[in-house]
């Protein structure tokens, strides 16, 4: 036979598909490219003529063709003249059996979901079956119009607080003999019609197990594919808290059973009891700032979100700052980034995205069960219902139908205590890691240069309190910008404006409004971010101000922390071969030989926002400790339009004797690092 004797199939969705709303990974309501059915046909003289042949689905959509998988099984016409009938199923299973008026098919007794509200696993379980009967060869296409055999049940679950969810439970009460799950009946995909008294095995439960916290204030979502008759069963839904079955309702299924292809909602009402409710840390307990340190996996966290920063306005900002209280009616995810890999951002955030939601004055997170190290900014808006669906941007990039009231970055570390490992160095406490960094001095001589770039933190301009991104490899030599992914899961890149452009940017409520924008420096400011006037007051050297970005307890140091420092002798008179790969310096405070490992971080430049003096001389891209450029809260003495910084640079020329100034004035629009030292 040739191909002439195959028919074409066509599949699509019939009118009582599932509704629900879900990622596209769940129900499937639309073909996959790729995606298997199985095809048998039969004849009243030949039945079935050929069985359980698989096919693949051309293209994606609500329709789709479908082509044979093996030449040597593709389904063919009987005959020019019998009418011949047609039946498929999805998913295809070699195990299905031959006779498409017996197709095995199960409801498992035990199914998982791994996220709250999430669906993805109903993908792995559904059943649909198609039939088109007595069609002739004449026909050509087979239209296959598919129909889910099994309902979804969704417990709509809202609790007073939160609380981890071991499992769901669907019980018959009524019947200890009823078949809620089955493993391999028989269902007649003519009919769609299904006997579970020939299963192998039967159970009157289905256990959907959860090991996921419980939303909140929101309510959480947990879907499980049941059988639909079961009418007239009295039916049992428990939760699973802690190890014990906790009953939430029951109720009696209608005669006729439960809505076929249809999503059950059954929304229940739970007040958690103090034992198993989720405990809360409060980041915010002893006092706001602009940055808060998480360390743990799978954990709860909660800050006040009315505050800004540490809530200190000096009289001196007042008149561009106002008071220090703000009253969000949402919050979103703006940036996220993570470790690196192939000279990428890994799009994993270090919060669950979901879990993120204001309620009461407080922003509510949750970190993942696997720790994600890195750095997320989370933004407050005085508008209700922001998100990235409804936000619009103008030519710079700025949200303009929204008002950004204030930014926070959440710096995530596992396992890391910033009083724990903190150095003394002379009157000072300082930090092991640069602000936002994940790791300190232990990427020092690391062979792999992206993991190396993990001791980089954020980039300040001077008086700002927003971070921007490090390079995502030590050894980079293009100094492209990067993207970060936003709370959407789509991809962005920071905004580079013109200071000179005034009222319109060069201000600080365009930067507080407007944290992901990097403000160039202008000459008619003698490149200072701002435009009308330099503030020295953004940042103190005397009291820790609502702009400083140092977690709670720590400050950006003032312009003597650094002094009477210099770089570790042994390290200073090291050959160049010596020196490569160590991606920093010690510091050593004279007085007592503390060292201070300081990555060698360069700077991103006032003149373009680009990453500038790292690693990249000609140096055949060797990883050196080239450059380090570190932000105090001193201002430049010979320069207004300047700030204080703590300065090195590897000299090439002769490999020793490096330089180092502890007190180099810089222009305030560049971005540097900074390294923390605790409010005394």
């Amino acid at each position: 036979m040739n191909e002439t004797d195959s028919p074409s199939f066509n599949a699509g969705f019939a009118a009582t598909k599932v509704t629900h709303n879900d990622d596209g990974n769940a129900l499937r309501l639309a073909w996959v490219k790729g995606d298997r059915i199985g095809i048998w046909t039969e004849t009243e003289t030949a039945a079935p003529a050929q069985s359980n042949s698989a096919y693949l689905a051309d293209k994606e959509g609500t329709a789709s063709g479908f082509s044979y998988e093996s030449r040597s099984e593709r389904i063919r016409w009987q005959s020019e003249t019998e009418p011949q009938s047609f039946y498929a199923c999805y998913p295809y299973s070699k195990d299905r059996g031959a006779d498409p008026h017996k197709v095995k098919v199960s409801v498992p007794a035990m199914q998982s979901q791994t996220n709250s509200n999430e669906t993805v696993h109903l993908a792995q379980l559904d059943f649909m079956w198609a039939a088109a009967e007595n069609l002739s060869k004449s026909s050509d296409d087979v239209p296959l119009s598919f129909h889910h055999a099994f309902s979804v049940l969704d417990l709509e679950l809202t609790t007073d607080t939160r609380m981890r969810l071991d499992a769901v439970i669907f019980r018959c009460k009524s019947n200890p003999d009823a078949a809620v799950s089955f493993e391999n009946a028989e269902i007649d995909l003519a009919t769609g019609k299904f006997d579970p008294s020939t299963a192998e095995s039967k159970s009157s439960e289905i256990r959907l197990d959860c090991d996921f916290a419980t939303s909140w204030p929101s309510a959480t979502h947990a879907y499980m594919l049941v059988n639909p008759s079961l009418g007239g069963e009295t039916m049992q839904i428990l939760a699973v808290i802690g190890g014990k079955e906790k009953l939430l309702v029951e109720k009696t299924v209608p005669a006729e059973g439960l809505p076929v292809g249809t999503v059950v909602n059954v929304a229940v009402d739970y007040e958690v009891s103090a034992d198993v409710a989720i405990k809360i840390k409060d980041l915010s307990s002893l006092s706001t700032s602009n940055c808060y340190l998480v360390s743990e996996a799978d954990q709860y966290y909660k800050f006040k979100a009315t505050v800004k920063g540490n809530g200190n306005v000096p009289a001196a900002l007042s008149a561009v700052s106002g008071t220090a209280d703000i009253t969000p009616k949402s919050v979103l995810v703006l940036w996220y980034n993570t470790v690196q890999k192939d000279n990428k951002w890994v799009d994993a955030c270090p919060i669950l995205l979901s879990s993120l939601v204001f309620y009461r004055d407080y922003v509510f997170l949750d970190t993942p069960k696997d720790f994600i190290p890195g750095n997320v900014v989370i933004a407050a808006f005085a508008e209700e219902g922001v998100t990235y669906d409804n936000i619009t941007t103008d030519e710079n990039k700025c949200i303009n139908n929204a008002t950004l009231l204030w930014s926070w970055n959440i710096w995530a570390v596992e396992g890391w205590s910033a009083d724990a490992t903190a150095h003394k160095a002379g009157r000072y406490t300082v930090m092991d890691r640069n602000l936002g960094a994940v790791l300190g001095v232990e990427a020092k001589r690391l062979s792999d240069n992206v993991l190396a770039a993990g001791a980089i933190g954020n980039y300040y301009q001077w008086g700002r309190k927003d971070p921007f991104i490090r390079p995502v490899d030590y050894n980079f030599s293009n100094n492209e910008d990067r993207t970060v992914y936003t709370g959407s899961g789509t991809t962005k890149r920071f905004s580079y404006v013109d200071a000179e452009k005034g009222s319109d940017v060069g201000t600080l409520e365009y930067t507080v409004k407007n944290p992901m924008s990097y403000v160039l420096g202008s000459a008619d400011n003698d490149y200072d971010w701002l435009y009308t006037s330099h503030d020295d007051n953004l940042w103190s050297s005397e009291q820790k101000s609502i702009y400083d970005p140092c977690p709670r307890g720590w400050r950006v140091p003032d312009g003597n922390a650094f002094v009477g420092m210099d770089i570790d002798q042994s390290e200073d008179l090291s050959e160049l071969g010596d020196i490569r790969g160590m991606y920093g310096w010690h510091l050593v405070d004279t007085a007592t030989g503390t060292k201070i490992f300081m990555p060698g971080a360069g700077r991103r430049s006032f003149e373009n926002g680009k990453l500038t003096n790292v690693n990249n001389y000609g140096y055949e891209n060797t990883p050196m400790p080239w450059v380090g450029y570190y932000w105090t809260a001193g201002i430049a003495t010979s320069d207004r339009s300047k700030a204080q910084s703590m300065f090195f640079d590897l000299n090439t020329t002769r490999a020793v004797n490096n330089r180092y100034e502890p007190q180099k004035e810089m222009y305030r629009a560049n971005a540097m690092q900074i390294r923390c030292v605790r409010e005394e």
